[in-house]
């Protein structure tokens, strides 16, 4: 699988640069913060009615790459979910986990109220490898794997200043049975 979405990445990447005889590549920088929920299996008796307990935690996102073409951009990722700080032994509940990966974004380029480069909504799929642990459950669980996560946005301009761009996001990736959803927002500087 990770080989054919390479295989994939590298064909867009092929594709798009020979229409183009001019490359305008703009590397790129963003940082957000937000709230993620985590809903995990049905080994906890205060589960819902559909036998899943959410968690709720903060997350912080890092990214940095180069935008190849109007709306199209690699890059990788860090992210951070809770304080990486799991006591197994809790009562509360707990999530925490890191990753890292790379993504591909296509974004429609609307270049919003004519103000900046890189401002419209945008779809972005990556692979990331990740290790997260949750606790305060009947069985406390911990794992590390590599899954796909998938994120839709949008940016917005800042006025006064072009090579900026403000950005809010939905993320969802699963940890093999965890469902994870997150909504961030954070600034983006094209360089």
């Amino acid at each position: 699988m990770r080989l054919r979405m390479m295989g994939l990445l590298w064909a867009v990447l092929l594709l798009a640069l020979p229409a183009r005889a001019e490359l305008l590549l703009t590397p790129y920088m963003s940082l957000a913060a937000g709230f993620s929920w985590q809903r995990l299996p049905d080994n906890n008796p205060a589960a819902g009615s559909d036998g899943r307990t959410t968690v709720n935690s903060e997350t912080l996102y890092v990214n940095g790459g180069i935008e190849w073409l109007p709306g199209l951009s690699t890059g990788v990722m860090a992210r951070l979910w809770g304080d990486r700080n799991v006591n197994t032994n809790s009562d509360v509940l707990q999530f925490d986990g890191i990753s890292i990966g790379w993504d591909v974004t296509l974004r429609l380029p609307l270049e919003l109220a004519g103000l900046s480069r890189g401002s419209g909504p945008y779809w972005r799929y990556g692979q990331h490898c990740w290790a997260a642990a949750a606790a305060g459950i009947v069985n406390p669980w911990s794992d590390d794997d590599c899954s796909s996560i998938q994120t839709w946005g949008i940016n917005f301009p800042l006025p006064d200043s072009p090579d900026l761009v403000i950005f809010a996001e939905y993320a969802r990736t699963d940890f093999l049975d965890i469902e994870s959803r997150a909504v961030i927002a954070g600034v983006q500087a094209r360089f």
